[in-house]
């Protein structure tokens, strides 16, 4: 890129992050105003997504242009825990005026001695015109039952109970899985929700590397069920020494993968069993999942195999909601595209299908052509029409 000096007075719209050089202006021309590009818009994409990411905003702005009309198509989730800093009255303005119709509420923020107010958030929001649906995420329950069952927590391979990114219970434990099941009940009988969402109901432990001892479930319950089925431990597939080790025993691996789908896939139909009379009032119910049709090592990572999951629909209606793992975060908008065809392929007519799309500033963007580790602008344009479109 040429430096470039913009005529007085000029506007610099975007400029490089380390040397500060403009890389975008607006200024006057005669009766009109010119926005200035010093290089090209993308010579690596057909998305426009790699140089400049707020075009579109920059043109509405430059050129005095508004939306005329804006469509109250938006769903968000939202964890109460991540904007302390703002109240549900503000939050619930700002969500109107961009669209938003439907909140994912985390439903597990109840400690020892602390529970959120549920009732002033649902208030506010219906006072703005949105709904509000419970959003789990199971195996984790709550912070209040993670302390309250230490007994109760899962156990990964290295035969720790330290958490992932949520605090995952032992749901195969029969106790402990009538607990979540009741915890869901009771939330849901206590406040006026509009709706439910069971989300991401898998597991977090990851198989890749010569040692995944991250890999869970391996809790005592887990251990005994699968030994009186196949024979073995299958704590012995991540020992080095035994002929069961996973990278010498293939046909037991395979037997161990099998065996968490068929579980992850079980807990989906008792949940959805539980939230029967939920939704026999006609209230929502969505199943998020992670996609594991166009990502095949989702169902060995995180256990979860989509298209037994959707094998539920012939059983009981709700919602199916697919979104990638974060891997895919990084590729291209048409994604969506491809991944709502695989999908349309196995759902049975007259299914309710949704995309989720994860807008979060944890991407590893430094191997591409994105500008920013957070999707925005043309990027979240372009994902977002994807995604409709199916």
């Amino acid at each position: 890129m040429e430096r470039f000096r913009a005529p007085d007075p000029a506007v610099l719209l975007t400029r490089e992050a380390a040397s500060r050089a403009g890389l975008a202006a607006s200024f006057a021309h005669g009766a009109g105003r010119v926005l200035y590009l010093a290089t090209l818009l993308d010579p690596f994409s057909p998305d426009g997504t790699s140089r400049y990411p707020f075009l579109f905003e920059h043109a509405l702005e430059v050129f005095d242009r508004r939306q005329p009309a804006r469509a109250r198509t938006v769903e968000l989730y939202f964890d109460p825990g991540l904007r302390t800093d703002v109240s549900i009255e503000d939050l619930a303005v700002q969500w109107r005026k961009m669209g938003v119709r439907v909140v994912y509420a985390a439903a597990w923020v109840f400690d020892r001695r602390y529970t959120y107010d549920y009732d002033r958030l649902i208030r506010v929001c219906h006072a703005n015109g949105i709904l509000v649906y419970a959003w789990f995420e199971f195996p984790q329950v709550t912070p209040a039952f993670w302390k309250d069952y230490p007994e109760w927590r899962e156990v990964a391979a290295a035969g720790k109970t330290l958490p992932s990114w949520r605090l995952a219970m032992n749901l195969a434990n029969p106790a402990c899985r009538q607990g979540a099941v009741h915890f869901m009940t009771s939330t849901l009988g206590r406040w006026p929700w509009d709706g439910v969402n069971l989300a991401e109901l898998s597991f977090d432990g990851k198989a890749d590397g010569d040692q995944p001892r991250g890999m869970v479930p391996l809790n005592e319950d887990v251990r005994r069920s699968f030994r009186a089925q196949h024979g073995f431990d299958p704590l012995a597939l991540f020992d080095r020494t035994s002929p069961h080790y996973w990278r010498r025993d293939p046909r037991g691996w395979q037997q161990f993968l099998d065996y968490r789908a068929d579980l992850v896939t079980e807990l989906h139909r008792v949940f959805l069993t539980a939230l029967q009379p939920f939704a026999a009032t006609g209230r929502e119910v969505i199943v998020t999942i992670l996609d594991s049709l166009q990502h095949p090592e989702v169902r060995t990572d995180n256990g979860l195999d989509s298209a037994a999951i959707v094998g539920l629909l012939e059983e009981t209606p709700f919602t199916l909601q697919v979104e990638d793992p974060a891997r895919a975060w990084t590729d291209p908008p048409a994604r969506y595209r491809e991944l709502a065809r695989r999908y349309q392929a196995i759902l049975p007519a007259g299914a309710r299908f949704m995309l989720d799309i994860n807008v979060v500033p944890s991407r590893d963007v430094e191997a591409t052509h994105l500008p920013s580790a957070l999707a925005a602008g043309t990027e979240l344009v372009a994902s977002v029409s994807a995604a409709r479109a199916a």
